[in-house]
């Protein structure tokens, strides 16, 4: 029981921490703004005066990468995306190291 529970713990978690952080890199890179209010990455064009005392806002969306209002933010996702992509890397040099040191091949 202890020896299964070890071998899950040494064989099949760097596999499985490597598939999580290779989703959520690839959730960054494909659906950036899934964390975002739709509205935070849009701003206000320009206004519509239909009268004295009416207005309404026409609004201009970019994609979140070239959003240049949140620049810190677009900048943190990719530098959280290239940290998913490094720790997905590692996790599976780590699998692949541990079975060689066991010998049951690359």
């Amino acid at each position: 029981m202890i020896r299964s529970l070890l071998a899950l713990l040494s064989y099949g978690l760097p596999r499985l921490w490597a598939a999580a952080f290779l989703c959520s890199a690839l959730i960054n890179l494909l659906w950036p703004s899934h964390f975002l209010h739709p509205q935070q990455h849009c701003a206000v064009a320009y206004t519509i005066s239909a009268g004295s005392d009416s207005a309404s806002n026409v609004w201009t969306c970019q994609p979140y990468w070239w959003a240049t209002r949140h620049w810190g933010e677009a900048f943190a996702l990719k530098l959280v995306t290239l940290l998913d992509l490094l720790m997905a890397g590692l996790c599976w040099s780590l699998y692949h190291f541990r079975h060689r040191l066991r010998g049951d091949g690359a």
